[in-house]
């Protein structure tokens, strides 16, 4: 597995990890929902303190923490939060259409990359920098 569809991967695996708190708000008010989510993933306190709360956030976390520093472990839940929102407007914010998405995402991030973060967008330039990252370690 390349870079690439590693920190893919793992972007997915925290997006729905930390946004699971806020499923519950998707029906009624998805759009403060999601501004509440991408503040949580790029908010390094909230999130720390999220991933202390749930268990799924809590793997999802140590993870990413194993990648390195906080300037990586930042831009990862910066993309986060950036496929997130790619998600709630695919799917319309509705939770079951939102765990369908990601579980295919999943499946095949290779894919995922071609299709939603397509060359020269501004989430595959942040995907491109964290992957660079990795790959000098």
């Amino acid at each position: 597995m390349n870079s690439r569809t590693f920190v893919m991967s793992l972007v997915l695996l925290t997006s729905v990890s930390l946004s699971a708190r806020a499923e519950e708000a998707m029906d009624g008010s998805s759009k403060e929902a999601l501004e509440k989510t991408q503040q949580l993933l790029r908010d390094r306190a909230a999130r720390e303190k999220a991933s202390q709360e749930n268990t799924a956030a809590s793997g999802a976390h140590a993870e990413v923490v194993k990648l390195g520093g906080a300037q990586v472990q930042d831009g990862v839940y910066d993309l986060s939060a950036d496929v997130l929102k790619i998600a709630i407007d695919e799917t319309g914010g509705d939770p079951v259409k939102l765990q369908a998405w990601i579980a295919n995402a999943q499946k095949d991030p290779q894919g995922f990359l071609g299709s939603r973060l397509p060359a020269g967008s501004p989430a595959r330039a942040k995907l491109e920098n964290l992957a660079k990252q990795l790959e000098k370690k």
